[in-house]
């Protein structure tokens, strides 16, 4: 397998410095395909941060060259309010552990997070700075993410063990089966979002919705699947409005199909105990066992009154409640209200309602245009399935694709309001609007 993982990761690390697009696809892509490099090759699994460091660098070039083609004012717009709230909540969070009973391994979260931050908050973002660019950064991952899906798939190393698609040394699984989740739901909103015209585009997403809709069920992420579907729900008539009975039609035989498809493959390609882990009664159990642990941490947060103001602390979770195996609550909101405190919790409610703004804004300039209109509403599904996801996992340090989704809508916004104002000149005597076309 080395044969293949080593060459598309080497390809894809020289690509992306060459090219912005490229580099997000990579962005997305890379846990997925740092997995594929652990399974195949014993120099990536004897030194985890390898694959880390390279890409980071690769990250880094590839932002630094794209910024020094553009204008500084339009590489100014990533300073901008989304940015600030976003390092002032994870700024308020270290401060936090000076009172925080979990500080320890609250320390450690915050150690292990900020590579990431610098990576997905900071340069990230600074890849896409037009609607065109996303475009086509959309369509590379649809291409990269279904081969990384297929080296999954197909990898000897990786196993269906407990209903989860894993890789393991000896007896523990050294990879992120939720990463894989995501990456497969991700797969399948860009897949059936990006709706743009063209026979081999047609072609590309529908190999990458098979392959993303079989990762996802194979990664056992019952949340990533749940709420991928739900994003299509909400987002699909937005992309390409069904202005037609036969587009309804299809659109919901397509949905049909794609039911078959899974329904299909739970039955013929999984085991007994894989198929119990979607039983309701099991998916129940968890659900009020995590009901449970959240309760714990209400309960700590109203027996303190200090804690309204400056809250429990980082990952105080681990240290005031009885959960065995979580270490955090698995919902931001959470999270922000009980560990940092209520002017916290009030900071990250505005953080949304400033994206949810711009994004409508956004969506509002290029709705006349049928292609940006889609790509645009991709980046807002793609934004909504990952708020959707911080409410079944993770913490506040590792929300890092869903920061980077928000940093780009709020960007933008903000260069597509300044390409409109450009583009147009009021003559004060005649009253008319100029329409003057730059470049």
């Amino acid at each position: 397998m080395f044969l293949v993982t080593l060459p598309t990761f080497v390809f894809t690390c020289l690509l992306s410095i060459r090219s912005a697009s490229w580099a997000y696809a990579f962005v997305l892509t890379f846990y997925c395909m740092e997995m594929t490099l652990l399974a195949s090759m014993n120099v990536f699994l004897a030194n985890p941060a390898l694959a880390n460091y390279l890409f980071a660098t690769t990250i880094a070039l590839s932002a630094f060259g794209h910024v020094l083609q553009l204008s500084p004012a339009v590489t100014l717009t990533h300073c901008n309010r989304v940015v600030a709230m976003i390092t002032a909540l994870l700024g308020w969070s270290i401060l936090t552990l000076v009172w925080s009973p979990g500080a320890e391994r609250g320390r450690e979260f915050v150690v292990e997070g900020i590579p990431y931050m610098v990576v997905f908050v900071v340069l990230a973002p600074l890849l896409i700075d037009s609607v065109e660019g996303l475009r086509r950064a959309m369509i590379i991952f649809l291409g990269l993410g279904s081969l990384v899906s297929f080296l999954l798939l197909i990898s000897p190393e990786f196993r269906i063990r407990g209903g989860r698609l894993s890789f393991a040394v000896g007896t523990t699984d050294v990879v992120s089966v939720l990463s894989i989740g995501r990456l497969g739901g991700s797969l399948v909103i860009v897949s059936a979002l990006l709706r743009l015209e063209g026979t081999w585009l047609l072609v590309l997403r529908v190999v990458a919705f098979s392959f993303g809709g079989l990762l996802a069920i194979y990664s056992g992420s019952r949340g990533q699947i749940l709420f991928a579907g739900v994003t299509l729900l909400i987002f699909f008539p937005l992309a390409r409005p069904l202005r037609n009975v036969r587009g309804f039609f299809v659109a919901a035989l397509g949905l049909m199909f794609a039911y078959l498809v899974a329904s299909t493959v739970l039955d013929v390609f999984t085991q007994q105990a894989d198929i119990d882990r979607w039983d309701p009664r099991y998916v129940l159990g968890a659900l009020n066992a995590r009901l449970a642990n959240i309760s714990e941490l209400l309960q700590e947060f109203y027996t303190r009154p200090q804690a309204l103001a400056v809250g429990l602390g980082y990952n105080a979770f681990s240290a005031v409640t009885s959960a065995a195996e979580d270490a955090y609550s698995h919902n931001i909101f959470i999270d922000a209200i009980c560990e940092l405190g209520v002017p916290a919790f009030l900071v990250l409610c505005f953080l949304l309602f400033t994206v949810a703004r711009q994004a409508r804004e956004l969506f509002y300039h290029v709705s006349q245009h049928l292609d940006e209109r889609v790509v645009v509403i991709t980046l807002l599904g793609l934004s909504g399935f990952d708020l959707l996801i911080a409410q079944k996992e993770g913490q506040l340090w590792n929300h890092f694709v869903m920061y980077m989704h928000f940093c780009i809508i709020a960007r933008l916004r903000l260069t597509r309001t300044a390409d409109l104002a450009a583009s147009e000149t009021y003559d004060a005597e005649s009253g008319d609007t100029l329409i003057v076309k730059s470049g």
